[in-house]
């Protein structure tokens, strides 16, 4: 359990600020992903961290059972995005594309916030 506190604090904070970020800095974060989805470098070294974190998480936190199954969804998903977007860089670019058009970053701030709050409930004040 000391592992899934650990984690809820980092993936908390990481998800609080994300949102935040994505709420406070929709236009600017749009702007950013159009310029970079044609990077190759950009989107393989995003992929590999992506991979790296997924790894680490699958790895250390296989965990399907309470709240801490949230942690370990996100380890996998993360693993899954990265995959994809290493083996598959040009499919990933059409999919970011059509994510521009139709994703709103605002609402995916309010999921990150929400996440990050209970996350860090769990990580900082239920030990």
């Amino acid at each position: 359990m000391e592992l899934s506190i650990f984690l809820a604090k980092v993936v908390g904070i990481w998800s609080l600020v994300s949102g935040i970020s994505l709420i406070k800095n929709t236009k600017y974060i749009r702007n950013f992903v159009r310029k970079i989805v044609n990077e190759q470098l950009s989107l393989w070294i995003g992929g590999l961290l992506a991979l790296i974190i997924g790894a680490l998480l699958v790895v250390s936190h296989n965990i399907w059972v309470g709240w801490p199954m949230i942690i370990t969804i996100i380890g996998w998903l993360s693993l899954i995005k990265g995959i994809f977007y290493m083996v598959f860089p040009e499919k990933i670019k059409d999919l970011i594309k059509w994510y521009l058009k139709v994703i709103n970053f605002s609402m995916f701030g309010v999921i990150y916030l929400v996440l990050g709050a209970f996350l860090c409930w769990k990580g900082f004040f239920l030990q």
